[in-house]
């Protein structure tokens, strides 16, 4: 979008740059004071009137787990496929994973959030593509969802809900986790989470594929007799039905083909790094590989190998995310992004709802058997927008931001805590502007 515009500005007259130029001061400014009795359009906001009050066109009912599907491979390491039919309007993906014992495994732990740290990857296909299988892995999917909850109450929920921390398990009791998966129609926002996507537009199911990670990537301790899958692993949709299918888009664009419609999302890109921690020494690092499209924002956060898996049965923290300081991101010498201290903490809050953080519980690493501890930290995931909000999903604007495609990003920034042994991995995910277009049946997908 930034390129298009620039091109097109480019070669514009002075004439027609003079034209815009009258346009938007006419839209914007005035010459006099603002009269406050006649503002504009006045109503009477008192009562509900046809000026502040509107009706949905067509009746829509929805419904959530309706359709559910059992997970083929519910075995940790193993990789099942979600098919969902078309002829609904698709919202959330929900995913429910339990772990009944059939032994008690005393020496056994679960870190709080299991049930994120379970996910290796997921990726999606919407019908027949042109892209193939998309995916994430299981930082973006946690960095993606902590960023559209409105504020670090509803994170921290979510953080629960996706599994409480277990020390020690027992025979016959199950222990649950329900999270949701972001895909392009599924997000984790309140009241402005955006439209579903209406599948019958489309002729081949939309297919998701989840695939679970070994099990000492969320699993810790010495107990020899630890689960190997889940006794249930479940996903439910979230769908909505018209009564009148005739009001859908479907019959008009069968009557068409030419016609498209274009659904709007935000695309998330994985991306790993390794690096070695040795002091408390500023740290440089590059970022590669970006795609020709809008990049909205840049989200990471610094983990320490030895919290990642469990090694002769010590304690996984995989989402132990590292305390930062000194930020600064810089494209060809240029500041993008600085924050002296932890100021980021407060540039987080950027179209947030209070603090960025959420309330994790990190278990003694080294304590291999019960009893086990563990000491509550508030985590915070660092995110660095080059939008003006943050952009984790698509709210009915189209952000025109910059293009970094084969170049580079250089940032910059100190652990506080100092030397890592083992080193570190740096988990981010890239955010793009995307959009589907739906077509004859089949899914177009461009990265803009």
């Amino acid at each position: 979008m930034a390129n298009n515009y620039l091109a097109s500005t480019a070669q514009a007259t002075d004439e027609q740059m003079a034209e815009l130029s009258q346009g938007l001061s006419n839209l914007q400014l005035s010459d006099k004071r603002v009269i406050l009795s006649n503002p504009g359009t006045m109503f009477n906001d008192i009562y509900y009137s046809r000026l502040n009050t509107v009706q949905s066109l067509a009746e829509v009912t929805y419904n959530t787990g309706r359709y559910q599907q059992s997970l083929s491979s519910p075995q940790f390491g193993g990789t099942s496929t979600v098919i969902i039919p078309n002829g609904s309007l698709l919202a959330s993906f929900y995913l429910h994973l339990e772990i009944t014992p059939n032994v008690s495994v005393p020496d056994a732990t679960l870190p709080r959030g299991w049930g994120f740290a379970a996910l290796r990857q997921v990726a999606y296909l919407m019908g027949s593509s042109n892209v193939p299988n998309i995916s994430l892995d299981k930082h973006s999917i946690l960095q993606v969802i902590m960023g559209q909850c409105e504020n670090a109450e509803k994170r921290s929920e979510m953080f629960h809900l996706a599994g409480e921390e277990v020390f020690g398990l027992v025979a016959g009791v199950t222990y649950a986790a329900d999270l949701i998966i972001p895909l392009p129609w599924s997000s984790a926002a309140g009241r402005t989470q955006k439209l579903p996507l209406p599948t019958d537009l489309l002729t081949n199911p939309i297919t998701v594929q989840i695939s679970f990670d070994r099990g000492d990537a969320f699993f810790g301790g010495s107990g020899a007799s630890k689960p190997s899958a889940f006794s249930q692993a479940l996903a439910l949709m979230r769908q909505g039905d018209m009564l009148n299918r005739d009001a859908g888009l479907r019959n008009l664009m069968l009557k068409n083909p030419s016609l498209i419609y274009g659904y709007p999302f935000i695309h998330f890109q994985s991306n790993q790094l390794g690096l070695p921690i040795t002091s408390t020494a500023s740290q440089t690092i590059t970022w590669t590989g970006f795609i020709n499209a809008d990049l909205l924002g840049i989200s990471f956060g610094l983990v320490a190998n030895t919290d990642l898996i469990s090694s002769a049965g010590s304690n996984v923290r995989p989402f132990n995310y590292q305390e930062l300081s000194n930020i600064e991101v810089l494209f060809n010498g240029l500041t993008m992004h600085l924050s002296p201290g932890r100021m980021h903490k407060l540039t987080n809050m950027n179209s947030m709802n209070g603090s960025s953080s959420f309330q994790n519980s990190n278990i003694t690493q080294a304590t291999t058997v019960a009893p086990y501890t563990s000491n509550p930290v508030d985590t915070y995931i660092v995110w660095i927008d080059f939008s003006r909000l943050k952009c984790e999903q698509f709210t009915d604007h189209y952000d025109n931001v910059w293009r970094v495609p084969n170049n580079t990003i250089t940032m910059k920034f100190a652990v506080p805590g100092g030397a890592i042994v083992g080193g570190a991995q740096l988990l981010a995910t890239f955010l793009y502007s995307g959009i589907a277009n739906l077509r004859q049946g089949e899914t177009t997908i461009f990265f803009d």
